[in-house]
């Protein structure tokens, strides 16, 4: 899966659980709401990663 069909997935995920509750059973909404609560917190955890090694060009290092 690649990043803008996942952010496209996600959006329209945002969209079912918090702007369309008359279409959408309840136990679907809240079981979307905890799909996106885990989403946004293991974003929040990419942030918290350690940067790539430099002399390891699989993870973005330069190449010698």
């Amino acid at each position: 899966m690649h990043v803008h069909e996942l952010a496209l997935l996600m959006a329209t995920v945002r969209h079912l659980a918090d702007g369309t509750p008359e279409e959408v059973p309840e136990e679907a909404r809240e079981q979307l709401t905890a799909l996106l609560e885990n989403y946004d917190e293991q974003v929040g955890r990419l942030t918290d990663r350690p940067a790539p090694a430099a002399d390891v060009p699989e993870q973005g290092g330069e190449s010698g």
